[in-house]
């Protein structure tokens, strides 16, 4: 057990937060130079530090939870190499961001992760998608009427590289908010070449993935070994 003190604990998030603002101001600039200016030197420079800032607050985050965390037992995500193939093709057919849901079962604290279910979009850019909400909580309630659950939720982001996939604010703040109605759900995020990094908030969680042509990279991160 990683002990640590409170007043340490209140810096660390405090440097999460830090990170989160300027992230924010960060992808404010992305945008302007993308649609603004038309100016794609610059904005492959701001995406760059916008990973940078990605991993950093990603390392701190986790470590976060690490010393935060209590002795639960931790729910395992199960899923076969074939579903991920699957949601990489789909989410890499196109040029823009889309989402899928994953959905699955729950299995004495394991959760699978078995079926695809492609959201309808309000809007779809460099770097950006919204779900429609009318369509994504139409999916939830089905779900839930039909005893099955969101286990996972896949998108890609542009760019290639094991450092392409970091998750957004925006993508943080959609998971903290599954996690706060109660979902046992992760985030997945391809990058365009086939690496694959699983985030959370505060869930605690391991990954199985059975079949072949997924490597293990480092801790949440996969990469796709059989794409061409």
């Amino acid at each position: 057990m990683i002990k640590i003190s409170n007043n340490a604990l209140v810096r660390l998030r405090s440097h999460c937060d830090l990170i989160t603002e300027k992230s924010r101001k960060e992808f404010v600039k992305l945008k302007e130079a993308i649609i603004d200016n038309y100016d794609i030197e610059h904005a492959d420079s701001i995406f760059t530090r916008l990973c940078d800032f990605s991993q950093t607050k990603l390392v701190l985050s986790e470590i976060s939870n690490e010393i935060s965390s209590s002795t639960i037992e931790i729910p395992e995500f199960m899923m076969s190499s074939e579903i991920l193939y699957k949601a990489f093709h789909k989410l890499n057919s196109i040029k823009t961001e889309s989402i899928l849901y994953a959905v699955g079962n729950n299995y004495n604290n394991s959760y699978s992760i078995e079926r695809l279910i492609e959201l309808e979009l309000d809007q779809s850019e460099y770097g950006y998608a919204k779900a429609n909400d009318i369509f994504s909580s139409k999916a939830l309630i089905d779900l839930e009427e039909y005893g099955t659950l969101l286990t996972c939720y896949f998108h890609a982001h542009p760019g290639r590289g094991i450092n392409s996939n970091n998750p957004s604010d925006i993508d943080y703040s959609y998971q903290k908010r599954l996690e706060s109605g109660k979902y046992k759900t992760i985030g997945g995020i391809f990058s365009r070449d086939g690496y694959l990094r699983f985030f959370s908030d505060k869930l605690q969680y391991k990954i199985s993935i059975s079949g072949k042509g997924v490597e293990y990279v480092s801790r949440n991160v996969y990469k796709l070994t059989e794409i061409s």
